[in-house]
């Protein structure tokens, strides 16, 4: 996979989330963005861990990492990038934790 289609692909997925950030149903919504999160915090922690490892251990491999187009997408997206080369989050976890709180606001609305 390029670069190109890597950055084509999270703008599927951006898309995706902004579909269920504004579903009809706020059950719905704020399931999608549960999910989100979850699988979110799995990625983030483990790829912080291994980030942690490699830096610790060598880190000229996490400098070659950070030069490849889909790696150095992948660190900025977790904010893991090395000092220097932070790009913004794909998906900022402050934004998702508000979009998923204001779907539970809405979910305990009565109709």
């Amino acid at each position: 996979m390029t670069g190109d289609e890597f950055e084509e692909l999270l703008t599927h997925l951006d898309g995706l989330v902004a579909e269920f950030e504004a579903h009809p149903d706020p059950a719905v919504s704020a399931r999608a963005l549960e999910l989100i999160r979850h699988v979110d915090g799995v990625h983030r922690e483990g790829l912080a861990r291994l980030v942690g490892l490699i830096g610790r251990r060598a880190p000229q491999l996490l400098d070659e990492a950070a030069r490849d187009p889909v790696l150095s997408i992948l660190l900025a997206l977790y904010d893991l990038a090395p000092a220097g080369d932070k790009g913004a989050a794909f998906i900022p976890l402050a934004d998702l934790e508000r979009s998923a709180a204001a779907a539970r606001a809405r979910v305990r609305r009565p109709s």
